[in-house]
């Protein structure tokens, strides 16, 4: 009987290092499959630790230079609509000199002076001559040439010209209609649109 036992023994020893083999062999794929499901979430997420509390003192209010981007300037302008209703490349041309601001009162003068006739004359009382579609005065000959005041597109830079040295600063497109009798009496208003 002690045979029997011995190989019992000798059995169940095989048997116990099998089984520990094969346990050993699961938890070690089970390892590796484990790591592998933990480095695929790595490679999706990342732990971010943050700071709980935070105190920060600042003043009640701070003084700042306003600033505008150029961007953002450009971006306003490309938003402003063109004008509608430009019937004529000389009307056209009055939006280009005098600019969203001022176009409508300039096309307004420029019609009860001359109806926009780039060949419209006026024979004033006191002898002097107005021409083309602002009606500038031959009184103005000394600066332009007859030529340059009966061309049309001439005029309406000469026009844009006289308008803006009337507030007495060049360039800043700020003038007065004071030169132009229509302005005066304001018959201009009835071509407003």
């Amino acid at each position: 009987m002690r045979g029997i036992n011995l190989n019992k023994r000798r059995i169940s020893w095989k048997i116990k290092l099998a089984v520990l083999i094969f346990l050993f062999t699961a938890f070690m794929v089970s390892i590796n499959q484990l790591g592998k499901a933990i480095a695929r979430w790595f490679d999706t997420y990342t732990i971010q630790w943050n700071q709980i509390v935070s105190v920060t003192i600042k003043p009640p209010f701070e003084i700042k230079k306003r600033e505008v981007s150029a961007e953002k300037v450009i971006e306003v302008v490309e938003k402003i609509p063109q004008p509608q209703g430009l019937k004529t490349d000389i009307e056209k041309y009055i939006y280009e000199k005098w600019g969203i601001e001022h176009f409508r009162i300039a096309i307004a003068v420029a019609q009860a002076e001359s109806g926009l006739n780039c060949n419209a004359i006026n024979v004033n009382t006191n002898g002097s001559v107005d021409l083309s579609i602002f009606q500038i005065n031959s009184l103005w000959l000394k600066k332009y040439s007859l030529a340059d005041l009966a061309d049309c597109r001439k005029n309406v830079e000469i026009a844009h010209e006289i308008w803006d040295l009337q507030d007495g600063v060049v360039g800043n497109n700020q003038g007065s209609w004071k030169p132009w009798v229509a302005a005066r009496n304001g018959r201009f208003l009835d071509f407003l649109k």
